[in-house]
């Protein structure tokens, strides 16, 4: 989807903007951080895209003008079954030990063992959804997505 939106900017005259990935990311945004991605993107222009997964911002809380907001959410069970996948993908789950050298190396059964089997066998902490475990952040992102990064979101 960025690239689609990438070469509609370099056709119509936009920019596009991602953010940066950083190591780790709480799965809520304190009120500063918030407010500084608001002073961020009121920095890029008039003519620009940000595209990011982030919550849910409230700008008239910070005193902003409210941007045009897409907010694309997939199916919550295809996110879940997405996410799994993911972070089994040999690339992705490299990168994540370069960003964090401590992580433990898997064992070729976390790579093969399939979504299904896993929610069927209630594999901890992956394929056990309890809401008041913070492991299952990437699930429990949908509602945030859409309510923000208050306590009661969570």
């Amino acid at each position: 989807m960025t690239r689609l939106i990438k070469q509609l900017g370099d056709r119509l005259g936009f920019e596009t903007y991602r953010n940066i990935v950083r190591p780790s990311k709480s799965i809520t945004e304190s009120e500063e951080d918030e407010n500084d991605l608001v002073e961020q993107l009121f920095e890029l222009g008039e003519h620009a895209v940000y595209v990011e997964h982030a919550n849910w911002v409230n700008f008239t809380k910070h005193e902003s003008p409210r941007p045009i907001y897409i907010n694309m959410i997939r199916h919550p069970i295809q996110k879940v079954i997405s996410a799994y996948y993911y972070q089994r993908h040999p690339l992705i789950f490299a990168q994540s030990l370069m960003r964090n050298p401590n992580k433990p190396m898997q064992n070729k059964k976390f790579f093969d063992t399939t979504f299904n089997d896993c929610v069927r066998n209630r594999v901890r902490p992956y394929c056990v959804f309890d809401a008041h475990n913070p492991f299952n952040g990437d699930w429990r992102r949908f509602s945030l997505h859409l309510c923000g990064n208050s306590e009661i979101c969570t």
